[in-house]
């Protein structure tokens, strides 16, 4: 039975989405929208956590009629329950079944689907980083993420800046959280992928 972990990093390879040195999170701009896949858990279960960034929150509902309205949804290959759109996030969980494990490609399907409705319902939203405003694409870049409303779990990317030109002050705030991060705090993994996100 293939890990979560693993199924998530094959659909973001599928995809053609980023890893930040680790098989828990794939990340990256598609079609101008910025698109995650993570694991995650569902009522107790493992699941792989889908989401497509369209930022503005006043299409909220034309998207969520969107994906309301698609094959997927009609014909119950993505279920209703496991959907959730919200401030300009529209979010599928793909659940684990008893004994069975989550597709990679099932998981590759849903992001396409799930994008899809979302390109009908709402424009691409402005490629710059929220922080800086810069819209340069050249390479490398950090990724700025936004903590999730409840205060747990991982927040989604909420824009992609090059390294060089994130603000220095930005960089050096950064740097500090993390070397100065208390005893048990998961120091190394934040080392590894540059997630500056709130645990």
């Amino acid at each position: 039975m293939a890990h979560i972990k693993a199924v998530v990093g094959e659909a973001g390879r599928k995809l053609g989405l980023r890893t930040a040195q680790r098989p828990d999170i794939a990340y990256g701009v598609k079609d101008g929208y910025l698109v995650q896949v993570a694991s995650g858990t569902a009522d107790g279960g493992a699941c792989a956590v889908e989401i497509v960034r369209y930022v503005d929150a006043s299409r909220d509902a034309a998207v969520r009629s969107a994906v309301a309205e698609s094959p997927a949804v009609s014909n119950g290959i993505i279920k209703s329950r496991d959907i959730q759109i919200g401030d300009g996030l529209a979010i599928h969980r793909r659940r684990r079944r008893l004994f069975r494990s989550v597709d990679a490609q099932r998981v590759g399907s849903d992001v396409e689907a799930l994008l899809a409705s979302v390109k009908r319902a709402c424009p691409p939203p402005p490629a710059s980083c929220r922080l800086c405003g810069n819209t340069s694409a050249s390479e490398p870049m950090t990724r700025n993420t936004e903590p999730p409303a409840s205060g747990k779990g991982r927040g989604a990317v909420t824009a992609f800046v090059p390294w060089a030109k994130t603000p220095p002050a930005t960089l050096r705030s950064a740097m500090r959280e993390n070397f100065r991060a208390p005893v048990g705090h998961p120091r190394k993994q934040k080392e590894k992928t540059g997630d500056w996100s709130t645990e």
